[in-house]
């Protein structure tokens, strides 16, 4: 399964067409350059760009880049596309990024219907990699031991912003947490989770709409491994629940374990949509792609759910329209 090693976070812009390190220098004058990056001999490792520090007292470093062609969502293949297979496998394109993941952000944009376009729109892209053995050697910490990824996670989302009113710019990916969103999106969120302190888990993190078997429904997030938390799944009857309490209930959820840890366990219960006692149970596998840890909530509301909502199970079709 996909983890953080080498990057521990990435953020991206899609571009209708390339842009230069200098432009991208100027848009983000505000923060510090450690220096310049030539490209790599392989575009899939690193095409010309910047180093930013973060943390320099743990090493802590940004690489900007710039790649002048699309996303690669295949992600490579073993005999067909080596390189760019191994610089997947290598956490070039994200500690959590799996194959088809821009694919699978359009076919759930609901919050940005004109995300589910993008993919054939853009040609270029920047990339924002968090990592902490930019030239160090061998006996360095992958992960410095006070982590805190929600700090990487802001600091990234911080350079964002102005790399989102190039005009060049399209939209925001998160091949993380699969999420899709373009500029005005971007800066209602900021503005909203600013006015209440709050994490901008809907920059970070995607929350998805399944239909399973039967009338079930499975609405899940997708991204909260960047935060080193589980992500969530609540499977329900169509006909019962308001899919937007659904929605809190799942953001709700993540704020709780952000604040508390991964506290969580099988048969633990807690109180949701309907009034409704939910309860957890955690899976290594999720049900739906990209592979991830889980914990799935059901409603304790005295309708027997089908048994692939009690087990491992595989990928279930997408609900066209919401």
């Amino acid at each position: 399964m996909p983890h953080k090693e080498t990057f521990t976070q990435t953020f991206v812009v899609l571009l209708d067409r390339p842009v230069s390190v200098e432009t991208v220098a100027q848009r983000i004058s505000a923060f510090p350059i450690a220096r310049r990056a030539p490209a790599s001999e392989s575009w899939a490792m690193g095409g010309p760009g910047l180093v930013l520090p973060f943390r320099p007292e743990a090493n802590g470093m940004v690489a900007i880049d710039v790649v002048d062609r699309p996303w690669p969502d295949s992600m490579g293949d073993p005999q067909g596309d080596p390189t760019v297979f191994g610089a997947w496998a290598m956490g070039n394109f994200g500690p959590f990024a799996f194959p088809s993941g821009l694919q699978r952000a359009g076919q759930h944009s609901w919050a940005w219907e004109e995300g589910r376009d993008v993919a054939c729109k853009h040609q270029a892209f920047i990339r924002m990699r968090m990592s902490y053995v930019f030239g160090a050697d061998d006996s360095a910490w992958v992960i410095p031991e006070d982590y805190k990824p929600i700090d990487e996670m802001h600091f990234l989302t911080d350079l964002l912003v102005p790399l989102m009113s190039l005009p060049e710019a399209l939209c925001y990916f998160n091949p993380n947490g699969e999420v899709l969103r373009d500029r005005s999106f971007v800066e209602g969120v900021l503005e909203f989770s600013r006015e209440r302190s709050l994490p901008p888990l809907d920059l970070w993190s995607n929350i998805r709409f399944f239909r399973l078997e039967e009338n079930w429904l499975m609405m899940d997030t997708v991204g909260n491994a960047q935060l080193d938390l589980p992500d969530l799944e609540a499977c329900f009857v169509a006909s019962t629940y308001d899919l937007e309490e659904i929605d809190v209930f799942l953001r709700a959820t993540t704020s709780y374990l952000l604040e508390e840890g991964d506290v969580i366990e099988t048969e633990d219960t807690i109180k949701g949509p309907g009034r409704k006692t939910w309860v957890a149970h955690r899976f290594e596998e999720s049900y739906s792609s990209p592979p991830r840890r889980v914990i799935r909530l059901i409603p304790d509301d005295g309708v027997r759910p089908p048994m692939a909502v009690l087990k491992q199970a595989g990928e279930p079709p997408v609900v066209d329209g919401g």
